[in-house]
């Protein structure tokens, strides 16, 4: 049976929530991590004319949590985004993996790859046209 008494609602920036409800515990989550999405103009213009790298966790980011890791397969749409991104960014994989397993499971070439939380690194052989040799100024991790 539900209460009819009301319920006690919170709001904060605009935004309403039960100090009952999980959203709290994100809420309050967000107020210390902010979304980088938030924060995406201020991001493009901190880094004009600059050059960026993205750096990538494989499980959990590119493919989800699973209870066999051996089960841990990206999607074809994640593939297929990390692909296109690459195409305008260097990209890289870091994993706690081998190198040689998670750049099986990846499966994209024009990835620079680590295993090892780093400590096994292998970069390509031939840089992208659309990379210069010029170092990143800004690099994100995900």
């Amino acid at each position: 049976m539900k209460s009819s008494s009301p319920r006690n609602i919170m709001k904060y920036n605009g935004s309403e929530f039960s100090p009952n409800d999980a959203d709290v515990t994100y809420h309050n989550w967000m107020l210390t991590y902010p979304s980088a999405l938030t924060s995406i103009e201020q991001i493009v213009n901190n880094t004009k004319g600059k050059r960026i790298s993205l750096f990538l966790d494989y499980d959990g980011t590119l493919s989800p949590i699973v209870d066999n890791p051996d089960h841990a397969f990206m999607s074809n749409a994640m593939r297929a985004a990390v692909r296109n991104v690459a195409k305008c960014f260097p990209t890289s994989i870091i994993s706690g993996r081998s190198r040689e397993k998670v750049r099986k499971f990846v499966g994209l070439k024009e990835l620079y790859y680590a295993g090892s939380h780093g400590m096994d690194i292998m970069c390509l052989v031939q840089s992208p046209a659309y990379h210069t040799t010029k170092v990143p100024n800004y690099i994100f991790f995900a």
